[in-house]
């Protein structure tokens, strides 16, 4: 495991503030995301909410497991919202889902499972 991820208890969290896959992924999800975003965000996996900031506040609803991560989140985007339940956060009103860095992270049935229950006009997978 590299030195990117930590553990505070039983909870993995991202240690670095940058993004390990550089600035212009950002960039270049930023802009997909202006374009094709007409609604709301469902950030599936928003870890520390570090992609937050592309979406405006009230178009955004960002979901984790790891409560650790989502105190980070909330703290560092104190506007934007964020919550643990996977039943809030699939039955959202997303026009756009975002599944970004989180689906290396599941096994193939647990991916299944989630895509299937995403109802969005279009999901971002990377």
């Amino acid at each position: 495991m590299s030195a990117y991820w930590q553990f505070f208890g039983d909870q993995l969290v991202q240690d670095r503030t940058e993004h390990r896959e550089g600035d212009h992924v950002v960039t270049l999800l930023g802009q997909i995301i202006e374009r094709y975003l007409k609604g709301n965000l469902l950030d599936y996996g928003c870890g520390k909410g570090r992609l937050a900031h592309l979406v405006p506040p009230l178009c955004y609803l960002g979901y984790d497991i790891n409560a650790r991560m989502l105190e980070i989140a909330s703290k560092d985007n104190p506007n934007h919202t964020f919550t643990r339940s996977l039943v809030g956060a699939l039955s959202y009103d997303a026009d756009v889902t975002l599944l970004y860095t989180v689906i290396s992270m599941m096994g193939d049935t647990e991916l299944r499972e989630a895509l299937a229950q995403i109802h969005s006009r279009i999901v971002i997978v990377g």
